[in-house]
């Protein structure tokens, strides 16, 4: 077989394509006539697709709680944003709790701070999908000030601040700031544009912080979380000074970002853009338990969950969003290439086919990146590449190694080319869902993307968060409106930015967890801090499910002694205890012990897991706890059912005893009768108790699962 080299190809392919900018449309292709927005006369020589409105409609999906209005207060099921007088809200709150009080614009003037309070404050529209607040106010005789604020039903606020000053004024500062209430179980993520390419560990320590911008703040507390964040900085005066202030004592949290600092002189019109966010987005319920990724499709796996991811083959080459060739495309393949394809008939053949056993098998796809050989990459690939340059090549089974530039959500015409894409070949598959490699947040300095200089002159990238966000709204909208559910998973492994993907199905998390921030000899409880774990992996405090990658399989699966191994077993049971009190799902990538998957999965369905309410061991009012600092116990119950599964990790390496306190009238027991056994460890350990205690021996960097019963 000789191969032809892709770089000798990619001139014809691209000679093609700039002189078929515009063929003709299939009926397939024009079926959704009234949702492609025709371009104007100064853009004629863009395609049909760019612009258009695919995934636009303004509706609320499925699982969503649609916009409320009350006066000046915003709710969404279990949260509210409330204004009184105020041009950001006084309070934000979620499930009963505050999670931001207050949000405040203020500014110094004559060396002296002082909160900002509006003349008027008034809803500018209220729809299900959506609401406007408005205030306006002035600042002296010669200042004026509006802020105007969209909430959308995902709970994203979107917040403009215009200050216009009709002489030249001077300001010492202006800044927005925000308390957030202190718990126990509090922890903060933060990310920056300049960091968020390295994945590091991204967990605040702590200290007080006052400089550089930072883009991205999440306070979570394992049961709900509250963000703020701002793509960039542009259009912000800041010539010196500190822009992000971080601080916390025994009762807040206090974030202050300076939309203005160091004493500038102000005239005309300047606008600020900043966003926050409170979860959870929605609901989890609990049905989605029962939802894992499987490692294949075929019916044994499909008793175990529903999702199978890793298809790469679905597309007619690696991150080329085809079934068929587009022109030149398949010359520039070597043979093995083509081969590997099955074509669009026999896949949507296997996709009914896995249907049937009860598996969705959701094509691979980039978030971020589009193989070269693709026509609209050779069209308008400069005005969509992030800079500084970033790039990838494909994965087996395609052997052709074409390059994948990464590229920004922010970029005109994208999301555009992507939704035309798949709104095509969703039908043509006949899909219900999407993979998406390389999902996460980017950065990019190019200025079209919204990049900008700090004061110093320094070049400074913007993340795609509002885009990134949007893109999958209108994707999963895009399903809606064609009576598909819309299953999006996102890999966004070290970069979790909530408010970017809560239109998601899940995202995926966990490949972090090498190089800088590995986890070390398989030891995932005595390497990751319990405030990582929790604030980057318990899903309900977001709404949105997590799903866990684990690492330890990758750094040995060149090794043929590793399967079924004492020491596999151990690290597998290292790492799914940690998973299992989180309320973690995870995707059981590469090679566990399949004897103990099955009997975990087994064990927890057999109790109901998908029917029960989860308790993680971080509420202060559970109703099983443990005073053994290493020693974790999370529980399920079941509705009006006596008793519990509880999941008990020990986190020292050595073999404990752990001694639980049990509020047995919260659990539905009786005092003086009631049963125990444990399911996942031998020897089993089983017993008949009257009491309010219980004793369970799990060995070092282990877990177990007691389940506990009203006695027979």
């Amino acid at each position: 077989m000789v191969r032809r080299p892709v770089q000798t190809a990619l001139p014809v392919l691209l000679a093609v394509l700039l002189t078929s900018c515009h063929p003709p449309k299939t009926a397939e292709e024009a079926a959704p006539a009234s949702v492609v927005a025709a371009p104007s006369a100064a853009e004629a020589k863009l395609p049909s697709w760019w612009g258009n409105a695919l995934g636009r409609d303004e509706i609320v999906l499925p699982g969503f709680d649609r916009v409320g209005v009350e006066g000046t207060t915003v709710t969404l099921g279990s949260r509210r944003y409330r204004w009184s007088e105020s041009y950001l809200p006084v309070a934000v709150e979620s499930r009963a709790a505050a999670v931001a009080e207050p949000m405040a614009l203020r500014i110094k003037t004559d060396g002296r701070w002082r909160d900002l309070r509006p003349e008027s404050v008034h809803v500018v529209e209220a729809t299900p999908h959506h609401a406007v607040l408005e205030a306006r106010g002035r600042i002296g005789p010669d200042m004026t000030l509006r802020s105007r604020t969209r909430v959308e039903y995902d709970g994203v606020a979107m917040v403009e601040v215009t200050l216009q000053a009709e002489r030249e004024t001077l300001v010492q500062a202006l800044e927005t700031r925000v308390r957030v209430p202190r718990r126990p179980s509090l922890g903060v993520l933060r990310f920056d544009a300049r960091s968020i390419r390295r994945k590091r560990r991204a967990v605040w320590d702590g200290q007080t912080y006052a400089g550089d911008f930072v883009n991205v703040l999440g306070f979570a507390d394992g049961l709900r979380s509250f963000w703020w964040f701002a793509d960039d900085a542009r259009g912000w005066l800041l010539p010196e000074g500190p822009v992000t202030l971080l601080r916390q004592d025994s009762s807040f949290v206090e974030l202050r970002q300076r939309l203005i600092s160091g004493q500038s002189r102000v005239r005309g019109t300047h606008t600020f853009r900043f966003n926050f966010l409170a979860t959870p987005i929605r609901e989890l319920g609990s049905g989605w338990r029962r939802e894992r990724i499987v490692r294949r499709a075929n019916p044994k796996e499909a008793q175990l969950g529903r999702f199978q991811l890793w298809w790469i083959t679905a597309f007619a080459h690696q991150d080329l969003p085809y079934t068929t060739y587009p022109p030149g495309a398949r010359e520039a393949l070597p043979e093995r290439d083509r081969e590997a394809y099955p074509g669009p008939d026999t896949n949507r053949a296997n996709v009914r086919k896995w249907r049937r056993m009860g598996i969705e098998r959701l094509p691979y796809f980039s978030g971020h990146c589009l193989s070269e050989l693709d026509p609209a990459l050779a069209l308008f690939g400069d005005r969509w590449r992030i800079v500084p340059k970033m790039g990838k090549r494909g994965d087996a089974p395609f052997a052709a190694p074409i390059p994948k530039p990464w590229l920004s959500h922010r970029a005109e015409g994208y999301t555009d080319y992507l939704l035309h894409r798949f709104n095509r070949e969703i039908d043509r598959l006949d899909l219900n869902g999407l993979y998406f490699d390389q999902g996460r947040v980017i950065d990019s300095q190019n200025p079209d993307h919204g990049g900008w200089r700090d004061s110093q002159g320094r070049r400074q990238g913007s993340l795609d968060i509002l885009a990134n966000r949007s893109y999958l709204k209108r994707l999963r909208t895009l399903f809606h409106v064609k009576g598909r559910p819309g299953h999006l998973f996102t890999h966004t492994s070290g970069v979790e930015v909530i408010p970017a993907y809560t239109f998601a199905t899940s995202i995926v998390n966990g490949e972090q967890f090498r190089g800088a921030y590995a986890v070390d000899n398989d030891d995932y409880m005595g390497s990751l801090p319990l405030d990582d774990a929790r604030i980057m992996f318990a899903p309900q405090q977001y709404g949105l499910r997590i799903t866990w990658l684990p690492q330890i399989w990758h750094e040995h699966s060149k090794d043929p002694n590793w399967p079924g191994s004492t020491a596999q077993r151990r690290a597998w049971r290292n790492f799914r205890g940690l998973a299992l009190v989180h309320d973690t799902p995870v995707w059981p990538f590469g090679r566990e012990p399949e004897d103990e998957r099955l009997g975990l999965i087994q064990a927890l369905d057999r109790y109901g897991v998908s029917e029960a309410t989860f308790t993680g061991y971080w509420e202060a009012d559970a109703a099983v706890r443990t005073g053994d600092e290493d020693a974790l116990v999370s529980f399920y119950r079941r509705p009006g059912q006596p008793g519990a599964l509880l999941v008990v990790a020990n986190l020292s390496p050595h073999a404990r005893t752990i001694d639980l306190a049990l509020d047995v009238q919260e659990l539905g027991l009786a005092p003086n009768g009631w049963r125990w056994e444990t399911l996942v460890q031998k020897p089993r350990q089983a017993g008949d108790e009257t009491g309010v205690r219980l004793q369970v021996s799990i060995p070092g960097r282990d877990f177990t699962l007691v389940r506990l019963d009203a006695a027979s």
